[in-house]
């Protein structure tokens, strides 16, 4: 779903029939990374945790920043005449601290996120009701999008940078929004397989369709107004996927397996493929009808993938990506 969500956007909003359904029947994507993580949740002490989640995110997270300061600095040092290093690194540095990514690695936001909502959580949830977490820091989202949406922040000025950073930035909503649903996914592990959770979950599920509302979860911003609705969604869609799962398909997948299991691999490396392919040799194309657009950039983003998946399998270089 992420792959389509990107490439389609990627391409001018390509959205045709199928692809709107698509996206609008699996909108609850990233919901559901948090979700799943939540459930695999073990008791562990802080130190520990801490340990693991440097090695699968934090690693992964700080590489592909890495990663993406060098395609960006050739993508920008082709395109842009008489850019300077120090105007360039500024404006990086500016854009990292105010977004949390470097952009042509742009989809690497969701490992510090969910550093963020495992560390967090960890540290809480003994003394706290997992319910209680996600109802506090699903409201914390909402009220940090008020706050960005209308501009009730406050400046901080960035010395050597010139420029003033507001407070609070959205991705600190992403992470208290990551850590609702997390928490949720691991109270309800079990519980969301009784039949009167799934079908009120199945209820609200069906119900976007006739009163739509998504969330953009990087940006903490829905489309429309309905914050907490979207969200609601997006947990309604974890229950629905996993009883779906559950109940009716009960048997091993062998591609939906390999996918689930490589699909870090396949998150970290669409997006800076996407988007390098974009900035430098999108030329030939850029006057191209959409359906075109979005056929070329699948079929590049694809065979990178199938590329990756294969260069991954190096013990190696797992590490790259959290193995």
């Amino acid at each position: 779903m992420i792959y389509i969500y990107h490439i389609s956007f990627s391409c001018g909003g390509y959205r045709p029939l199928p692809i709107d359904l698509i996206g609008t029947t699996l909108s609850f994507f990233m919901s559901w990374f948090f979700f799943k993580a939540g459930m695999m949740h073990k008791k562990s002490t802080i130190k520990e945790l801490f340990r693991k989640s440097v090695k699968r995110l934090l690693i992964p997270f700080i590489i592909f920043l890495f990663i993406g300061l060098v395609l960006d600095c050739v993508i920008k040092f082709t395109n842009i005449e008489n850019l300077t290093i120090p105007s360039f690194l500024k404006a990086e540095i500016f854009n990292l601290i105010s977004t949390c990514i470097i952009w042509p690695t742009g989809a690497s936001w969701f490992l510090l996120s969910l550093f963020f909502a495992r560390i967090a959580f960890n540290c809480i949830y003994t003394k706290v009701h997992p319910l209680l977490i996600t109802a506090t820091f699903a409201c914390a989202a909402y009220g940090i999008f008020l706050m960005t949406n209308h501009g009730w922040t406050f400046g901080l000025h960035m010395p050597g940078l010139n420029t003033v950073l507001n407070i609070p930035t959205f991705y600190m909503g992403n992470m208290c929004h990551g850590l609702a649903v997390y928490s949720l996914g691991y109270y309800i592990k079990d519980r969301q397989f009784n039949k009167a959770i799934f079908l009120f979950s199945l209820i609200l599920f069906v119900l976007k369709y006739f009163i739509p509302a998504s969330i953009d979860f990087r940006a903490n911003n829905p489309s429309g107004v309905n914050f907490m609705l979207a969200v609601i969604y997006g947990m309604s869609g974890c229950i629905v996927i996993n009883n779906i799962f559950k109940r009716f398909v009960n048997k091993r997948i062998p591609v939906i397996s390999h996918i689930g299991v490589n699909s870090m691999v396949y998150y970290l490396i669409h997006y800076p493929v996407m988007y390098t392919t974009i900035s430098l040799f999108w030329r030939p194309f850029e006057d191209s009808e959409l359906w075109l657009r979005f056929i070329v950039l699948s079929s590049i983003v694809t065979i990178s993938l199938v590329f990756a998946d294969l260069l991954f399998r190096c013990k190696k270089l797992r590490f790259i990506i959290g193995g």
